[in-house]
């Protein structure tokens, strides 16, 4: 760890407890949320009544320009352009940040009540070498190691930039990744859960886009809780209709265009 540029913050570990407490998450990635898409993040965070939320990509330079109404709000801001990630609790849940790493990616782990940790974050791109990409695996399971040991569950969301393919996840379009295969092993090892592949999760498809007059479509928004907890998974809601889809609108010459994120909202 002495390797990346983490902040960490001291944590009690008493045993293991699901809890009785229902937690409600809105997660996405927010594909430039600071940039006009922040009235649009509030107005979905309130009207899906989330005690939770992630939001990878928000393209934040600094952190304080994301506010959430009764909510505490947690970041990772890389140096580099782009990426920012959040984690905001809604403060009845006593949330307390446990770890943060911001260089040279971003990884969040914030604990809230009734022993669980929320992890998220933003997956190296699949273009990168080996040696680049790895170190992010390295780091989440070595939260989800630390987490286990102090007695915690972990729910995990993040743009994990990785395709499990058909055997994690029915009816994925792509077979499993470089990536996809780094995280399997995390999954394999750490005797996770991935929530996109169970019998509660309706919907598939987390990201939509057209390039070059052809449509691409995939599963890289990824939930995954640890087994201890997988019983108490009421419901995962991919939200394929864009409902509740991020969107930035502004006015032009030529009237009021609205652009919608190429990421359906978990």
């Amino acid at each position: 760890k002495d390797k990346h540029n983490v902040t960490r913050h001291s944590s009690s570990a008493p045993k293991r407890d699901a809890g009785t407490s229902t937690l409600k998450m809105f997660s996405t990635n927010g594909a430039g949320v600071v940039n006009g898409k922040i009235h649009s993040l509030v107005s979905e965070v309130k009207a899906t009544g989330a005690t939770v939320v992630t939001v990878q990509e928000t393209h934040c330079r600094r952190k304080g320009r994301i506010m959430i109404d009764d909510m505490v709000v947690f970041e990772a801001i890389r140096v580099k352009k782009g990426g920012g990630t959040i984690c905001a609790i809604h403060k009845d849940l006593n949330p307390k940040l446990v770890e943060e790493y911001n260089d040279p990616f971003e990884l969040l782990v914030v604990e809230v009540e009734d022993n669980k940790r929320i992890i998220t974050g933003y997956g190296p791109q699949e273009n990168l070498t080996e040696d680049k990409r790895l170190p992010f695996f390295i780091a989440l399971e070595e939260e989800i190691v630390e987490a286990t040991v102090a007695g915690k569950s972990v729910i995990i969301e993040m743009d994990a930039n990785s395709k499990l393919g058909p055997h994690y996840i029915h009816g994925d379009p792509h077979n499993i990744t470089p990536n996809g295969r780094l995280l399997a092993g995390v999954i394999e090892r750490q005797q996770l859960f991935v929530v996109n592949g169970s019998s509660v999760c309706k919907g598939k498809i987390t990201r939509r886009r057209e390039a070059r007059k052809k449509v691409e479509e995939s599963i890289i928004d990824i939930v995954i809780v640890s087994s201890d907890i997988i019983k108490d998974v009421v419901s995962l809601e991919i939200d394929e209709t864009k409902k509740h889809v991020l969107s930035r609108i502004r006015k032009t010459k030529k009237g009021t265009v609205k652009k919608e994120s190429d990421h359906n909202v978990l």
